[in-house]
């Protein structure tokens, strides 16, 4: 088991030697080989001295707010909401009463009722006014 070990240590060293040998045969390259990372390692600690290092402070925290009732979507059957229509006529009027009928959506919420306005500015009035109680408004040009 000696002998083995021998041999291993033995193996090594001439391997060493052999390295060795082909190093100082090209010294420019052993050169190379030694100061390239020097060479990097260099500029990096240069590049850490020269850019500031950065703190910054902790981020506050805000707890969430919990919104008003009324900022919060209805379920269906809650209350009266409203379908609008732009333009306000009687051709109009029958024709959202004809689609209010037919919609089974419509008819979930409970006493859904029909609103025409005259413009579509009436309408977004309307809604920043009332803000749960218009369910969408349809526009007819």
């Amino acid at each position: 088991m000696a002998k083995t070990q021998a041999t291993v240590w033995q193996q090594f060293k001439y391997l060493l030697y052999r390295n060795v040998l082909l190093k100082t045969r090209k010294p420019k390259e052993m050169v190379q080989e030694v100061l390239m990372p020097v060479y990097f390692v260099v500029i990096l600690v240069v590049l850490t001295i020269l850019i500031p290092n950065t703190t910054y402070g902790p981020v506050p925290y805000t707890a969430p707010v919990a919104l008003p009732a009324q900022y919060l979507p209805r379920a269906p059957g809650s209350g009266p909401v409203a379908l609008g229509y732009v333009p306000k006529s009687d051709a109009v009027a029958s024709l959202m009463n004809l689609v209010v009928d037919g919609s089974t959506f419509v008819k979930t919420f409970s006493g859904a009722t029909l609103i025409g306005f005259d413009s579509d500015e009436d309408a977004v009035d309307f809604y920043y006014d009332n803000m749960v109680d218009l369910l969408a408004v349809v526009e007819f040009a």
